[in-house]
C-alpha cells in the first residue's frame, strides 16, 4: 500500500487559531493522520511558525503553510481562504477555532450593536 493510500486524511487542512490549544493539537493531529498539506491561520505568528516548524521538524515531506488571519476582520478572513485555496488548489478540511471577544455582560444586558459583531 501506497503512503498516500494509507492516509485516514488524504486531502488538504485548514487550521483557524492554530497557534496555541485546541487548534494546536488540531493541527498536529491533521498532519498525524496523514492530510497532504497542511494551512495553518492564527494572529499571533510568533506562535504560528512556532507550530508550523515543529509540525515540519516531525514530518518534513509535509507542505505546512503558515498565514496570519485576524478573525474579526472580513477582508483578513476572506485573504486567509483565498490564500489557503490558492496555495494548495482546494481546502478539504476546516477547523476554526479562533474568535473575538466581547464584553462579559449577559446576552439580555447586550446592545444590539455589539451583538451585531457576531451575527454578520
Amino acid at each position: 500500500m501506497t503512503a498516500a493510500a494509507s492516509r485516514l486524511l488524504p486531502g488538504i487542512g485548514l487550521v483557524i487559531g492554530s497557534a496555541s490549544g485546541i487548534g494546536r493539537s488540531v493541527s498536529f493531529a491533521f498532519a498525524r493522520a496523514g492530510v497532504a498539506g497542511l494551512f495553518l491561520a492564527d494572529i499571533n505568528t510568533k506562535a504560528l511558525k512556532a507550530t508550523g516548524n515543529e509540525i515540519q521538524c516531525e514530518l518534513p515531506d509535509l507542505k505546512v503553510v503558515t498565514h496570519q488571519v485576524d478573525v474579526g476582520n472580513e477582508e483578513s478572513c476572506i485573504d486567509c481562504v483565498r490564500t489557503a485555496a490558492k496555495a494548495f488548489g482546494r481546502i478539504d478540511y476546516v477547523l476554526n477555532h479562533a474568535g473575538i471577544g466581547g464584553n462579559q455582560k449577559p446576552t439580555v444586558e447586550q446592545v444590539c450593536a455589539e451583538l451585531q459583531k457576531f451575527s454578520t
